[in-house]
């Protein structure tokens, strides 16, 4: 059979494979406010269901699917375990990606979809895909809604069609010290929305002031001088999208607020100079903490910050401490940061404890402090969870990643939505943080796996080419071009 012929056949055999899937996929019945939990064991899977409104729904209102992973406890060896995506169409009875759905949410972690008002009709019938790339345990809930609640501390991730809005009312709860309130929301793809915020059906003729912020975002402050300052009351946050669908994620704080982050959680903040931001995280877990390791990943966009690792606090009075520069977690941090934190740190939070308290579960806390105005995005994951995530990071055109790697670590990377031909040019841009890494480039036939051996069997055969080796000082920065050949995949 000669070359030419091969992707012909394997198009018959792919489509005929599809044909045969699509009449065995089966619609299960979704009713609003019934939570359904499912699982999904093997790779590549898909369930479909079928949401019927009743007839007597209220014009105007919010279609809100949530989406929440539930991977506790199903960790098994060195399986993979993805969170799962939404995928919602009226038209298609199984949207199976985001082309063949009119709305979708693919984030990390927790989703929440909001279908505009101008869709939701009485007896209207969506159909919904969820997808996990992995194995996968997940909880779905759909509820009709004009305003969904929101509170102090915690961190909301949406995508928002276009065209569509979604109102937020926000209970702000008694503060002795009254302190400046903050507002900060932000889209990672440069993609526009807008934001208003009032006590009372905000718009753009009584919002608070809005200043744009990094990578598309906004922040608001209400000071504690504002005549609509309060405490004990509700604030209202209208976000709006425009052209595209926007993913946004917001939080609201004071800035003694203690913010819970969750393992793998990605957090995008705004800090003030002069201001800080304290978090905590919870490390009890499936992991027995003192054999594993946790990954600080600070990645610092704009302006330079000071990170306070307090360690585990008892006193409430003691975890949002001040700054100590004779701490050994004290880090001044004028670039991206990756922090390991280890059994020997651990111990070092433990001598600070009463004895009696060392066998309790521990939560981190930490603060940063801001310098100048300074924007980033911080992650914290234990170092399994993120060796095994780096087996399958994804790159999409213009996405910035930090990563950490231990000494003789490989890391592998997949290309996503790049249209490749024979004439298509990707250039990698490299910042060097810290230690030296060699960069491999290649495209392969079928699914790449990194080690030593395979690693310098490809070599050989000319199948991979080592493109540069990154060391030197930090801050350096090196580009690297790679002109695919014709059997790119």
């Amino acid at each position: 059979m000669s070359l030419i012929s091969q992707p012909k056949l394997i198009l018959i055999l792919l489509l005929f494979s599809l044909v045969i899937s699509d009449s065995e996929k089966v619609l299960k019945p979704l009713k609003l406010d019934d939570k359904i939990k499912g699982k999904m064991d093997e790779n590549e899977s898909r369930e479909y269901f079928e949401l019927k409104l009743p007839e007597n729904i209220k014009r105007g209102v919010l279609l809100v699917f949530t989406v929440k992973e539930s991977r506790k406890g199903i960790r098994e060896g060195d399986e993979i375990f993805s969170d799962p995506d939404i995928y919602v169409s009226k038209s298609n009875k199984f949207p199976s990606n985001r082309e063949e759905a009119s709305w979708y949410s693919e984030r990390y972690g927790n989703d929440i979809l909001t279908i505009p008002s101008y869709a939701v009709e009485p007896n209207e019938v969506f159909y919904v895909c969820m997808y996990c790339q992995y194995k996968c345990r997940y909880e779905l809930y759909s509820y009709l809604s004009t305003e969904a609640p929101a509170e102090i501390g915690k961190y909301y991730d949406i995508t928002l069609s276009r065209k569509a809005s979604i109102s937020y009312v926000l209970f702000v709860p008694e503060n002795d010290k009254k302190e400046d309130l903050y507002v900060v929301a932000n889209n990672p793809s440069l993609k526009n929305f807008r934001i208003f915020m009032a006590k009372e059906s905000p718009s753009s003729q009584n919002t608070f002031q809005i200043i744009p912020s990094w990578e598309g975002g906004y922040s608001i402050t209400v000071s504690k001088y504002n005549k609509d300052y309060c405490t004990n009351c509700y604030y209202h946050i209208l976000f709006q999208t425009e052209e595209e669908t926007v993913k946004i994620s917001f939080t609201a704080y004071f800035q003694n607020t203690l913010s819970k982050i969750n393992a793998g959680n990605i957090i995008n903040d705004v800090i003030k100079a002069g201001a800080k931001r304290c978090y905590y995280f919870d490390t009890s877990s499936k992991y027995n903490l003192y054999n594993e390791k946790l990954v600080f990943n600070l990645n610092l966009f704009s302006g330079n910050v000071i990170l306070n690792i307090n360690g585990w606090k008892s006193n409430p009075d003691e975890r949002l401490t001040s700054l100590s520069k004779t701490s050994p977690y004290y880090f001044n941090v004028e670039n991206d940061k990756v922090i390991l934190l280890q059994k020997k740190d651990f111990d070092y939070f433990d001598q600070e404890l009463n004895s009696n308290e060392n066998n309790k579960e521990k939560t981190l806390y930490f603060c940063i402090h801001g310098q100048q105005m300074a924007s980033y995005t911080l992650t914290i994951n234990f170092l399994s969870e993120v060796e095994s995530l780096q087996r399958y990071n994804q790159i999409s055109p213009g996405a910035e990643l930090t990563g950490y790697l231990q000494g003789g670590q490989v890391t592998k990377y997949n290309l996503l939505d790049f249209n490749l031909n024979k004439n298509s040019i990707i250039t990698f841009t490299f910042t060097q943080l810290e230690g030296k890494v060699e960069f491999f480039s290649g495209f392969c036939k079928d699914e790449c796996e990194f080690n030593d051996e395979i690693l310098k069997n490809k070599l050989q055969l000319g199948e991979i080419n080592l493109a540069t080796e990154i060391g030197g000082n930090a801050g350096n920065k090196k580009s690297i071009i790679i002109k695919p050949e014709d059997n790119v995949c």
